[in-house]
């Protein structure tokens, strides 16, 4: 496992839900760009807010119970969880003031999301169009952006 300590100075990319999907699901339209996303930046550090994993654990859970969750944790060893700490809390308080002043609506999971990015200053890695709409998020696009 990539053990690393995030700050605002480091050059690290979060992993979104989309593209661990799109990485584990040889089925799913997108497999081939996570890949080859990863294997062009096999020197990079990655990891995932815990937001991001609660709902791939969630679905594995759903879909294969215990044994399945097993193995996709075992199969997540790639990335570091990023917790979702009191600061995140407080950035994804802010990220939720922000869509309701401006009479948007944002998923709940993404505002979790976002703080843990924006509180960091890291990266996200996504296909997820929903997170262009959150201002001072710095978002990377390995594939084509879907609206998720």
């Amino acid at each position: 496992m990539i053990t690393v300590t995030y700050s605002r100075s480091d050059s690290v990319r979060f992993l979104d839900s989309s593209f661990l999907v799109d990485l584990l699901q040889p089925t799913c339209d997108h497999h081939e760009d996570a890949v080859e996303y990863l294997n062009s930046n096999s020197d990079g550090a990655f990891g995932a807010p815990t937001p991001v994993l609660y709902e791939i654990y969630r679905h594995a859970a759903w879909a294969g119970g215990k044994d399945q969750l097993e193995e996709t944790t075992e199969a997540l060893d790639l990335v570091d969880p990023v917790p979702f700490t009191e600061p995140a809390t407080r950035e994804s308080a802010l990220v939720r003031a922000k869509f309701l002043a401006d009479g948007n609506t944002i998923n709940e999971q993404d505002i979790m999301i976002a703080g843990v990015v924006r509180e960091s200053g890291a990266a996200l890695l996504t296909r997820d169009s929903d997170f262009k709409k959150i201002p001072d998020l710095d978002v990377e696009y390995y594939a084509d952006a879907d609206s998720d």
